[in-house]
């Protein structure tokens, strides 16, 4: 797609990374995460792709429109990163991004391995001395699952209690199960079908492949305290989780990309959400003796890079969804059922 004289395919799709001007393209508005049909990669000349959007759940083309192509919408990207100050000083850079200029800063390099099993890869960074490879559209693949497709909660460390609520009604038995972290041993630590927690300092814990296929197995939706990092490594394993992301009744504008159902009796978190939420007691070993804002800002900082630059969609639970805990747990269970009858569209040349 970056070459001038590329002539394109038939048709092929791609994810839309960035927010596109609207004064260089016709037809809807064409935002951050839309998928496109591009059917025509010279219409009108050479600066623009013919396309018509793609309905994210179900696959089927709808409205026409035209973009512009690879190397124009690329030279887009770079203004708007450069416009907004994105400058990248080191992996923990925070960045702030309003809704109507979004844009997923990915970076695509070559990287050579050693190992015979593993192909070519594609690394993604944001480094200001490269900023020129920062990508506009991928490449996505359809993907139909029939099977009961695992859960992975962001942010993690929600997990664990978010899965005790949800199998607690006697009928959750029917669609949900889960594969509790056992000890995972050194030799098998970097096993692929060994899927570790996502716990600093700590890697003795984690979910094996074969558990996660017995849950399949059973017709029922597996829910992991897996973090955002193992979803590569089940994609490469023909595992296609659901991702789903909560954000918070944050009505204060803070950069806290995070919800908690903490909601603790100290109500330490009352800033974040509605007076009228209510939640259950978390457990404060996981804490580690950090202040929990001070944690869950640093967990949630971390999995908001990683959920931008997965590659394949999540779902967004919007705070708007739910006013307390059991309207939070009804939300997760129609975005999972949501979810499962939807199309998957994965980044294949990631894997």
């Amino acid at each position: 797609m970056t070459s001038p004289s590329f002539m394109g395919a038939d048709s092929f799709y791609v994810r839309v990374n960035l927010d596109l001007d609207a004064s260089v393209r016709s037809g809807p508005h064409t935002r951050c995460d839309d998928i496109l049909l591009v059917t025509d990669t010279w219409y009108e000349g050479r600066y623009q792709w013919r396309c018509r959007r793609v309905d994210r759940e179900t696959g089927e083309p709808q409205q026409e429109a035209s973009l512009p192509n690879y190397n124009r919408a690329q030279q887009q990207l770079l203004v708007r990163f450069r416009t907004l100050g994105l400058k990248l000083r080191d992996c923990k850079m925070k960045l702030c991004k309003k809704d109507s200029e979004r844009m997923r800063l990915v970076k695509v390099t070559g990287r050579c391995s050693h190992d015979r099993s593993v192909g070519p890869q594609l690394v993604y960074t944001l480094n200001q001395r490269q900023e020129e490879n920062l990508i506009p559209y991928s490449l996505v693949q359809l993907e139909h699952v029939s099977s009961r497709r695992p859960v992975i909660f962001s942010p993690s460390i929600l997990s664990h209690r978010l899965i005790e609520r949800l199998l607690q009604p006697a009928e959750s038995g029917l669609d949900f199960n889960t594969c509790p972290p056992e000890p995972i041993g050194p030799a098998e630590r970097r096993d692929k079908n060994v899927f570790l927690l996502d716990v600093p300092n700590d890697q003795s814990q984690g979910i094996r492949l074969e558990s996660i296929q017995d849950v399949i197995h059973q017709d029922k939706h597996c829910l992991l305290e897996l973090g955002v990092g193992s979803v590569e490594a089940l994609l490469r394993q023909g595992i296609y989780p659901i991702v789903i992301h909560i954000k918070p009744k944050d009505k204060k504008g803070r950069r806290f990309k995070c919800v908690s159902i903490l909601s603790v009796t100290d109500m330490s978190y009352a800033h974040l959400y509605d007076s009228n939420t209510h939640f259950s007691v978390f457990d404060r070993k996981f804490l580690s003796g950090q202040s929990e804002e001070k944690l869950m800002e640093e967990v949630c900082q971390k999995e908001e890079f990683q959920l931008e630059s997965l590659p394949m969609l999540h779902y967004t639970l919007q705070p708007r969804t739910w006013n307390c805990t059991e309207d939070l747990l009804v939300a997760i269970r129609n975005a999972i059922y949501s979810q499962q009858r939807a199309v998957v569209w994965v980044e294949q040349s990631r894997l």
